[in-house]
C-alpha cells in the first residue's frame, strides 16, 4: 500500500506569495483550494484532495487521499504552474512515493532487513548504509523509467497502534535543463507509481 504520493519541483526563485488560493483556483483545474498561510518564505494552500507547499527553492504538491487518487492528478496541477513561469530556472524534479509493510514484532522487522541485505531481493541495486539519516537500507539505481530511483527503508513503530512497520520511500529524481523536461518526465508518472507499488509488493511477499 502506498501511503504518500507527491511531486517536488526545485527551482531558483519560486515566489511563495504568488500561490494563494485565488491564483491556484484560476490557473489549475482545482477550484476549491483554500489559503492556509502566505508569507515571503512560505505559502501553504490546500483543497479536500490536495496540499501545496511553496518555499523559495521548492514547490511540493501532495495527495491527501493517496489510496484513491493517483500521481497523475498532481501532474495535472504541476504542468500549468510550470507553464506560467517559463523564465524560471527549474533544476530538479522529484516524483515520490511512500509505502509501508507491517510486521508482528520488532525482531521480525530486523530479521527481514538482515535477510534482505544479505540475499538481495533486488540484486541489481547497490546497497549502502546511511547511519546519519537513520536509514537501514539505501538503494540507488540509475535510469529507472528515465529517472534515478532511490529507495530508503526505515523501521518505525506507530504511536497509537504500536504496530511495527517498515517505511519504504521511493524517490524518482531528474535534474532539469529546460522547462520542457518537466513535461517529459511527468509523462510517465503513473508508470513510476506502478513501479513503486510492484517493488513494495515484492518486498511484502519476501517478508511473509
Amino acid at each position: 500500500m502506498l501511503i504518500e504520493k507527491s511531486i517536488v519541483v526545485v527551482a531558483d526563485g519560486w515566489n511563495p506569495r504568488i500561490f494563494t488560493a485565488d491564483w491556484l483556483n484560476t490557473h489549475t483545474f482545482v477550484k476549491d483550494f483554500e489559503t492556509e498561510l502566505v508569507t515571503p518564505p512560505l505559502s501553504v494552500a490546500s483543497s479536500p484532495r490536495f496540499k501545496l507547499i511553496c518555499e523559495p527553492r521548492k514547490l511540493q504538491l501532495s495527495l491527501k487521499d493517496p489510496a484513491n487518487d493517483g500521481i497523475d492528478e498532481l501532474a495535472r496541477i504541476v504542468r500549468p504552474i510550470v507553464k506560467k513561469f517559463p523564465e524560471t530556472k527549474y533544476t530538479a524534479l522529484g516524483v515520490n512515493f511512500k509505502g509501508r509493510i507491517d510486521f508482528p514484532s520488532e525482531e521480525a522487522v530486523f530479521d527481514f532487513i538482515k535477510k534482505y541485505v544479505s540475499v538481495g531481493a533486488i540484486p541489481e541495486f547497490c546497497k549502502e548504509n546511511d547511519p546519519s539519516l537513520m536509514v537501514i537500507v539505501h538503494l540507488i539505481r540509475e535510469n529507472i523509467l528515465g529517472s534515478r530511483l532511490t529507495i530508503k527503508m526505515l523501521p518505525a513503530i506507530e504511536a497509537k497502534s504500536h504496530q511495527y512497520v517498515l517505511i519504504v520511500d521511493f524517490n524518482f529524481h531528474n535534474d532539469l535543463k529546460k522547462p520542457d523536461d518537466i513535461k517529459t518526465r511527468l509523462g510517465n508518472a503513473s508508470r513510476k507509481e506502478q513501479k513503486s507499488l510492484k517493488i513494495l509488493e515484492g518486498l511484502k511477499r519476501a517478508s511473509d
